[in-house]
């Protein structure tokens, strides 16, 4: 069956990314705020809307009923995606990485205050008589930019008394959602700016080397790879980097949870176990909530799994009954079970035919994940 995705923005970015989602077979949704823009030429349809109209790209990505949403600029409603995210719509990478990746208030919060990472001093101010006060408390020069932008909009630097109230103004009318929260920044002369990007696979995580990057008065210009990086400096940069990885995987299998009213502490148990691909294995396999490590009624893990379209009769339910009732009797102080009673037990918590169970442990047996044996004359397991 034909993928489905919807583009967020269609610029000559935009327009790579449909190319490539193209030569893998997925259909493509361009949307963007003005006719004809770049991707909008290649991808098979395409919509014209401002994506800071919640309730119209709501409406759009409703309609369309994507697998994937893939957000591309800055000019998007967030917080309506985070929204969508938990009535089931995929975003890539999740809703709340790329509302963090907008709100400078969240990124900077969430590094400076949740993992201790190194920042520059800063302040946030929601009144011209705030910011006023941020700029004096940060000192000269300093950087004003508005929480909710990109792309050097709305940003300045402020260097002397002359220059705050235009800093203002310029932080006001250059937001992405207008006027608003600006944060004020003390002013780091560094010596490079590097983006690194990380690959989470089955095997664990990769980091690519560095991206450069090249800015002029906070517009971008140019990026090349690799960045030249002292081996401390680009270790530092990788522990920066898993750190805040790990921290938002973490944020989503709590919000996975959270859609079926689970604690959170359900999250550190399950990390602790399949590491940061718990969500992934969550997702894949609900049942896997009903394993020793967590403990999640089977009727609950069972309600969540078909509500995820997971069939009835499909080997992957028939079999985590079995074990649920081997491992449920085992802690009831049984040491195996008589395989016509295992078997019924079974048929009667998933109100399923005998047959069909019949099969699942038998595959389970084949693959040694269950040990079936000759006591006083019964087959038991």
């Amino acid at each position: 069956m034909e993928k489905k995705a919807v583009l967020c923005g269609s610029g000559e970015l935009g327009k790579e990314i449909a190319i490539e989602l193209e030569r893998y077979g997925v259909h493509v949704v361009a949307v963007d705020k003005y006719a004809n823009a770049p991707a909008m030429q290649v991808a098979q349809s395409s919509h014209v809307l401002s994506m800071l109209d919640g309730d119209a790209l709501a409406k759009m990505i409703e309609e369309e009923n994507p697998d994937l949403v893939i957000p591309e600029v800055e000019a998007i409603a967030t917080q309506k995606l985070i929204e969508l995210e938990k009535k089931g719509y995929t975003v890539i990478p999740t809703a709340k990485a790329t509302y963090l990746t907008m709100n400078r208030e969240g990124i900077r919060r969430l590094a400076a205050e949740e993992l201790g990472i190194p920042t520059s001093k800063y302040e946030f101010a929601q009144t011209e008589d705030e910011f006023n006060a941020a700029v004096e408390r940060i000192g000269f020069p300093c950087v004003v930019k508005p929480v909710m932008s990109s792309s050097g909009h709305g940003q300045s630097v402020v260097r002397n008394e002359s220059q705050v109230a235009e800093a203002w103004k310029i932080s006001q009318e250059g937001g992405r959602a207008g006027g608003g929260k600006v944060i004020v920044e003390g002013f780091v002369d560094f010596d490079y700016e590097i983006t690194l990007l990380t690959v989470r696979h089955c095997a664990g995580t990769t980091f690519l080397k560095p991206v450069g990057h090249h800015q002029v008065d906070g517009d971008y210009r140019e990026s090349w790879q690799p960045q030249g990086m002292s081996a401390a400096a680009e270790k530092k940069a990788q522990e920066i980097a898993a750190s805040f990885r790990q921290h938002m995987g973490l944020r989503r299998l709590m919000a996975f949870l959270a859609q079926y009213q689970l604690p959170p502490v359900l999250a550190m148990q399950l990390r602790q176990q399949y590491g940061d691909a718990a969500l992934e294995m969550v997702e894949n396999n609900p049942y896997l909530l009903s394993g020793d490590s967590c403990g999640v009624e089977f009727s609950v893990t069972d309600e969540i799994a078909m509500s995820m379209g997971i069939a009835a009769d499909s080997m992957e339910r028939l079999q985590a009954a079995v074990t649920f009732e081997l491992s449920h009797n085992e802690n009831n102080g049984h040491v195996f079970l008589p395989r016509n009673k295992l078997v019924a037990a079974t048929c009667q918590l998933l109100d399923s035919e005998s047959s069909l169970v019949e099969q699942a442990l038998d595959d389970l047996i084949d693959r040694r994940a269950v040990v079936q044996e000759q006591v006083a004359n019964v087959e038991a397991c």
